[in-house]
């Protein structure tokens, strides 16, 4: 009996059913091998993406994975990173991808878009070389960091992560600190390693939600020829980016205890990062306070009598307008000690 090649037309009924039952029987095949895999590089099978990201660059923020598993959002149990949030590119053992898209704010009306990426660490749980790259909204490409598993405190969550990385301090003078790499104290220059060994700048004693102390020693100055300490405590405010009932009392060099502030996170800049300069070095303020005296030293003649009481009386004012002139004007003279 010949036997007949299925690719020989014309088929007959049972040749047909034949045919499309080994090709069913394939493509359920195929299906069953490669159902619930992810897109190739989205990440490991054997692990899920992580369910907590700490994020920072220009801001520090925690991103919590969707329930969908395609993403992150600011909040937790989002059903997806739609329309707004960070979806997820490539998330495995070697290398992080993620697209962020931000809604419309008072500051970008239209919403930003960036690409985050880097390669992930070799003992996991950060990127060690990532960049945040911004693609509508605004423009450049900037370092950022993203950390997870044990690693996720190693970072901020949030602005008002205590300790805070960036500080405004202001007593008798104002000043920016940076919090330092090993987040035990705090100098003027950002990214310093520690504290030195002379311990000038300001240590942590307790910085969280219950009080604050820190633990101040600067070195000798032209004023203070063997530097001076002090401590500055507070309690922190109920919005969680600044100090309320601060204090600084000098232990060391001079004494006495005064009102401190200090800002951070959202509340960064409720406060100024540096002296301003005084009034008198203004040229408009200069300027003003000129014609003001020129008009107080002119106003006795308006009213002059010719008595000799009323000549006392001019002089009298005009020596007082001097003196005022002299006060306001004359602080460009005047060097401030400290």
């Amino acid at each position: 009996m010949n036997s007949r090649n299925w690719f020989d037309w014309p088929l007959s009924h049972r040749e047909l059913g034949r045919t499309a039952f080994v090709w069913i029987a394939v493509a359920v095949l195929i299906k069953t091998a490669f159902a619930d895999q992810p897109a190739p590089g989205a990440y490991p099978l054997t692990s899920a993406p992580p369910a907590v990201l700490h994020f920072c660059a220009a801001h520090c923020a925690t991103w919590y994975l969707t329930r969908d598993a395609r993403g992150y959002r600011g909040e937790p149990d989002s059903p997806s990173p739609e329309p707004y949030g960070v979806k997820i590119v490539t998330f495995n053992d070697q290398e992080v991808v993620l697209d962020r898209t931000d809604a419309p704010n008072r500051w970008f009306h239209q919403g930003l878009k960036a690409t985050i990426w880097g390669h992930v660490s070799p003992e996991g749980g950060s990127l060690r070389d990532g960049k945040i790259n911004w693609t509508f909204g605004q423009g450049g490409t900037y370092d950022a960091r993203v950390t997870w598993g044990q690693a996720l405190d190693s970072i901020p969550g949030d602005d008002n992560f205590l300790p805070p990385v960036v500080m405004h301090f202001c007593a008798a003078h104002c000043a920016t600190l940076y919090l330092t790499l090993d987040r035990k104290g705090y100098t003027g220059t950002p990214k310093t390693p520690a504290i030195g060994p002379e311990g000038y700048g300001l240590t942590i004693v307790r910085f969280d939600h219950d009080g604050v102390e820190l633990d101040r020693v600067d070195p000798p100055n032209q004023w203070f020829a063997n530097g001076l300490k002090a401590v500055i405590t507070g309690q922190v405010s109920a919005k969680g980016n600044g100090l309320v009932n601060g204090k600084i009392h000098w232990t060391f060099g001079q004494g006495g205890t005064y009102d401190a502030r200090l800002s951070w996170g959202t509340g960064l800049n409720d406060i100024p990062g540096q002296d301003g300069p005084a009034l008198a070095s203004s040229p408009q303020s200069q300027q003003l306070a000129e014609e003001l005296m020129i008009f107080f030293l002119a106003l006795p003649f308006f009213f002059d009598d010719d008595t000799p009481s009323s000549s006392s009386s001019h002089a009298n004012i005009r020596a007082n307008c001097a003196a005022v002139y002299s006060a306001v004007c004359g602080n460009d003279r005047r060097k401030n000690p400290r």
